[in-house]
């Protein structure tokens, strides 16, 4: 038995993006009207929440998520991110650290949907790769979905191609003349880019979340896939901390 959530103006905040929330004697339920996702609970309160999109600071590091409406922060340290399209990210502690880590608090430049990319100052590996090599756990379903679908070559050597399939998964491509490598041995989702063409983000399919996105011939790029989840209970490994 259920009874409805405590904070009425976070459910309203979560309506608006076509999401129900109700709080349950185990803890959180939340249901998308957009059948966006499975219906999953959390086992965790509501520690704090904020509507708006950009900078987000929690244990001294900052991260930018473009385009969020709500985001809220749980007792065991995860965060829900909320998309006005009923989207969701559901991301770790250790997910949002090594994000802001990546990112060093800066904004990305464009975005896709899940995928961000972050203009670099030149073609020298990132001088923090080993520091996050030892942030990332061997087990990777406790980051993101299932190993990457895709897995570029690994090294940090640069390597000529014609297209290019970005943030671990064959929905994102890069089209276009462009040089890239793997500048985290552990982490196959983000790749350096060096562009030698114009280059077209493609997304299968294009729509008004995931647009396309161009990238300007001879730049530096770092592109990644946020960590987290957006179907938590079909793409989580079990745990006690989410469940259907």
């Amino acid at each position: 038995m259920s009874v409805e959530i405590v904070a009425p103006m976070l459910s309203i905040a979560l309506d608006n993006c076509g999401i129900r929330a109700r709080r349950t004697w185990h803890g959180w339920q939340f249901s998308s009207l957009k059948e966006r996702f499975a219906d999953w609970r959390v086992h965790a309160a509501v520690e704090s929440w904020d509507q708006g999109q950009g900078a987000y600071r929690l244990w001294g590091v900052t991260a930018h998520f473009p385009g969020t409406a709500v985001r809220i922060k749980f007792a065991s340290g995860s965060i829900l991110l909320v998309f006005p399209s009923g989207h969701i990210r559901w991301m770790s502690e250790l997910g949002f650290k090594y994000y802001a880590a990546l990112s060093r608090g800066v904004p990305p430049s464009h975005s896709q949907g899940d995928l961000v990319v972050f203009e670099l100052a030149g073609a020298g590996l990132l001088p923090h790769r080993h520091v996050l090599g030892d942030m990332l756990p061997e087990d990777y379903g406790t980051l993101w979905y299932k190993p990457p679908a895709v897995d570029p070559k690994p090294g940090g050597v640069w390597r000529e191609v014609d297209e290019l399939d970005v943030g671990g998964s064959a929905r994102h491509r890069a089209l276009g003349r462009l040089k890239y490598l793997i500048p985290v041995e552990k982490d196959h989702r983000t790749v350096q880019v060096q562009t030698l063409s114009r280059v077209f983000i493609y997304h299968d399919p294009l729509d008004h979340i995931h647009p396309g996105v161009y990238l300007a011939p001879d730049r530096y790029y770092l592109i990644t896939k946020l960590p987290g989840f957006s179907d938590p209970v079909n793409e989580m490994k079990g745990c006690e901390e989410v469940s259907p």
